[in-house]
């Protein structure tokens, strides 16, 4: 039995089954890694990139690849040598040799089963072989590998792999020269978990649970409604365990780390058979990786390793001076939450006064942009160097009586300020119309006045928003909506889908117009400075947000937010909002209001700049088109809130807004993939279904139904190993193809073409 690992840099380690092992060589991150590395290595064999060079690039590009534990299982999930079981099984590098692949053919294939190899491949840097073998009776690890050398006439082999914790990087089933899997399975029987832990004498011989791992278990217990109930109580510690477990704690957590975190959580009922037994049923019935995370798991997941960096940052500052204990101690038993930290900032923080924990955040969400349209005369440069404004619109989402009331209670405290302005120009405006009405034949009407009015409803026409704008002297106008759904419905002017455009061209005051030939409609051209607040539920927002305003970059320009999940859950509290925070408030509009002009805030945009390249990069590893699509203009409104919460934190660019703009802009790049990626992946997919005129079309067409990644090469002989997993992958993204079931003996991975239609792709 031996373990696999996510990459180098972890210690967590889980028991490799044949599934994990095919699964992790199939991988796009794999493929897309080793690809990248095998460019590299043509590039310094053309001379264009140094050895030097090559090492330290291909150094970099592995650190990204999971790994196998050969050597050993190890019984606490943790990459320790202490506490390694040894498999049975060792590692043979063979490295720099001028083609792997004859070197096996030519001295190990014929042999390989007397040796007892049960899986050779080329290393990911295509210099080098790897071997893994049954270790000989009586030998050790070193015994081992010494032993095949000398049986193959080696008189060098790379003699690192010598301790149980060493680890093989992966790599694709391509690289495989052998496979021996019933051999490399069988080296050392795996236990059954519920057996292994039955033989335990202690508890504390499972080992301790990770701190994010216990972190998951206290916050999912919290979200479960158990965090004043005594869990081990009982007649009532069953129940809640599963509570636990349903509400993201087998979601987040592997069994073996379930086992373990209960053992510590609840230790009385965990040495009985009864609650591990209860365990292994759930994950066996209810555990699916393949499902997307809900938004309060993936809160859980985000808000663990959090706490859990949090509280190691404490433990190591502890151990470098102990007169910190007390403070350590009492900062991580400090109470903790599913959702998002909202650093405190002037006038915001006060907003959210009395509204329950988890409203919170989508209560921001539907404020800032409110909040924005009063800074609205304010220009910053953002990290592309170009100058923006503060266009921001949002989206609050929720099942029906979910609480969305809440955010409309909030803005009304802050577009007072607003209406009050307005109030004046609509009398004007109304009066004009009532003597318009009221005119004799042949009277003289003075023109009609041209009024600032900026609070408009949602469902206004086209050509009243144009006249709006018109007047806005500058000025930012604003909507809120309580029912998206009541929007949608209006298929006359101003529905959705006649102002899209319009709300895409707002998020950055581009220019919009329409020109008709009548004195009865509004013509012209205007700066479209429009920030709009809308409450809906996810029927309506899926109705609007169909392919089109997915694609043409809509979804990515909107702030989305979700209420809690209100089923089955206990009213939530509402508190009181004090006076001095209604002042607050308002004062909040007032330093608003008052900023104008360019205002330069280069941490701000270092921080933003900093991220939006991280995200950039985890993309790449992933080849997640989505994330990297959404990351952008995620990025942007991350920026923009952190502006506001620096403009109300009286220009300075402090640690909470930074903390502020990053949060955002994390929050918005999480909703904006779960709620509008699955829809933008189709786009794509249909989009490379469509592309018919591609340059490898027309080898795909000479392939046969089935065929192997040689069959490529043989008929475009003119690139590499490398490139041609790189069309493939691009198929199989595509659709056009789908791979085979690996059989003995197969060399090289197989696909076969998918027909659609009766035609095939």
């Amino acid at each position: 039995m031996f373990d696999y690992i996510q990459n180098i840099r972890s210690h967590h380690t889980v028991p490799c089954t044949a599934e994990i092992l095919h699964t992790v060589m199939q991988s796009t991150i794999v493929g897309q890694t080793c690809a990248e590395i095998a460019d590299c290595h043509e590039k310094m064999l053309r001379g264009e990139m140094s050895r030097e060079d090559f090492e330290t690039k291909k150094s970099e590009l592995k650190r990204r690849l999971p790994a196998f534990c050969f050597h050993a299982h190890f019984k606490n999930g943790r990459r320790l040598n202490n506490e390694a079981v040894p498999s049975g099984l060792s590692i043979l590098d063979i490295d720099h040799i001028p083609s792997p692949e004859v070197f096996f053919n030519e001295k190990v294939k014929e042999k390989a089963k007397e040796l007892g190899i049960v899986l050779a491949h080329k290393t990911p840097s295509g210099e080098g072989l790897r071997l893994v073998f049954v270790i000989p009776e009586g030998m050790g690890l070193v015994e081992g590998q010494q032993w095949l050398a000398q049986q193959m006439g080696l008189s060098e082999f790379d003699e690192a792999c010598k301790d149980l914790a060493r680890c093989s990087f992966a790599v694709p089933e391509e690289y495989v020269l052998f496979l021996d899997e019933e051999e490399l399975f069988k080296a050392i029987e795996p236990i059954d978990t519920i057996e292994a832990i039955d033989t335990i004498d202690s508890i504390e011989t499972i080992g301790a649970a990770s701190n994010k791992s216990l972190k998951i278990f206290d916050l999912c217990r919290e979200q479960a409604g158990l965090k004043d109930v005594d869990i081990n109580a009982r007649g009532s510690r069953h129940n809640s365990l599963l509570a636990i477990l349903s509400v993201g704690a087998a979601r987040l957590l592997s069994e073996a780390e379930a086992m373990a975190v209960v053992a510590q959580r609840m230790p009385d009922f965990f040495k009985e058979p009864d609650c591990r037994q209860l365990i292994h049923d759930f994950y066996a019935k209810y555990h699916d990786d393949s499902k997307m995370m809900s938004a309060t798991v993936q809160r859980i997941n985000a808000r663990a390793e959090q706490l859990a960096k949090q509280q190691q940052s404490k433990n190591d500052k502890a151990q470098e001076d102990e007169s910190e204990e007390e403070t350590t101690e009492a900062a991580t038993t400090q109470s903790t939450n599913v959702y998002p930290d909202i650093p405190p900032i002037p006038g915001l923080k006060q907003s959210l006064t009395g509204v329950p924990e988890q409203m919170r955040m989508p209560a921001l969400c539907a404020l800032l942009p409110m909040a924005a349209s009063y800074a609205d005369d304010v220009t910053f440069r953002y990290c592309d160097g170009r100058e923006q404004r503060l266009g921001l619109m949002s989206i609050v989402v929720g099942e029906q009586a979910s609480g969305k009331s809440v955010c409309k209670d909030i803005i009304d405290l802050w577009r007072g300020p607003m209406d009050e302005d307005d109030e004046q120009g609509r009398r004007k405006e109304d009066e004009w119309k009532k003597k318009r009405k009221n005119r004799r034949a042949n009277e003289k009407l003075d023109p009609e006045p041209e009024v600032l009015i900026r609070d408009v409803p949602i469902t206004i026409s086209c050509s009243t928003l144009l006249k709006r704008l018109k007047n806005a002297q500058g000025h930012t106008l604003y909507s809120f909506c309580s029912e998206l759904d009541t929007l949608r419905k209006t298929n006359g002017a101003g529905s959705w889908s006649s102002k899209y455009d319009i709300y895409r061209l707002a998020f950055d005051h581009d220019e919009w117009g329409q020109d008709y030939n009548s004195d009865q409609a509004e013509s012209g051209m205007v700066s479209v400075g429009y920030n709009w607040t809308i409450l809906g539920t996810y029927g309506a927002l899926g109705k609007c947000f169909k392919g089109e305003n997915i694609e043409n970059g809509l979804s990515s320009r909107v702030i989305v937010a979700e209420m809690p999940d209100s089923a089955f859950a206990p009213m939530p509290l509402f508190q009181d909002r004090k006076d001095r925070d209604a002042q607050a408030i308002l004062e909040a509009v007032n330093t608003l209001r008052a900023k104008h002009g360019f205002i330069d805030t280069p941490r701000l945009r270092k921080a933003i700049a900093r991220w939006v390249e991280d995200k950039r990069q985890q993309a790449m590893e992933r080849i997640d088109r989505v994330m990297d699509t959404y990351r952008r203009r995620a990025a942007v409104i991350g920026m923009r809130s952190g502006v506001v919460a620096c403009l109300l934190s009286g220009e300075k660019e402090t640690k909470h807004v930074i903390d502020f703009a990053l949060m955002m802009a994390e929050y918005v790049l999480q909703e904006q993939c779960r709620l509008f990626g699955d829809v933008l992946r189709k786009q794509y997919a249909a989009d490379n279904d469509n592309t018919r005129k591609s340059k490898n079309r027309a080898v795909f067409d000479r392939l046969a139904d089935t065929f192997t990644s040689h069959d490529i090469l043989a008929l475009k002989n003119d690139i590499s190993d490398a490139a041609a997993r790189m069309i493939i992958k691009r198929w199989r993204e595509a659709g056009w193809i789908e791979p085979l079931p690996r059989q003995k003996g197969d060399k090289g991975h197989k696909f076969k073409k998918v027909k659609r239609n009766n035609v095939t792709a």
